[in-house]
């Protein structure tokens, strides 16, 4: 996600510059890259882990938590790349740069508890 953001600062910014170019592939192909590794490693673990461990109320309550993290971070999404910057390029950088460090927090907070 670093990456992301860094790639997508180094997109043009002027209007002559409507191409895609190096940055706006790279900017695709990390993305593509981060979706693939959630898909086969932390993406299902969830639901077995829910499913499994947990009794049923605890299954309700960790699936209604889960729902609402993820409707609180797809609507905060577009909003930060819209709100932060002069254009999109430059909220979109910023939105994967904020993302990559909190969860670079997380993995420095959580990572000795397991």
């Amino acid at each position: 996600m670093l990456l992301a953001g860094i790639f997508s600062f180094l997109m043009p910014n002027d209007d002559a510059a409507q191409k895609v170019n190096y940055a706006s592939y790279m900017m695709i192909v990390f993305t593509l890259i981060y979706l693939a590794g959630f898909a086969i490693s932390h993406g299902p673990v969830l639901w077995i882990y829910l499913s499994e461990i947990l009794p049923r109320r605890g299954l309700t309550l960790a699936v209604a938590t889960n729902w609402i993290f993820v409707i609180i971070v797809v609507g905060l999404v577009p909003t930060m790349i819209n709100g932060i910057g002069d254009n999109s390029k430059v909220g979109a950088g910023w939105t994967f740069i904020i993302f990559a460090i909190l969860l670079t927090i997380v993995i420095i907070l959580f990572y000795n508890n397991f």
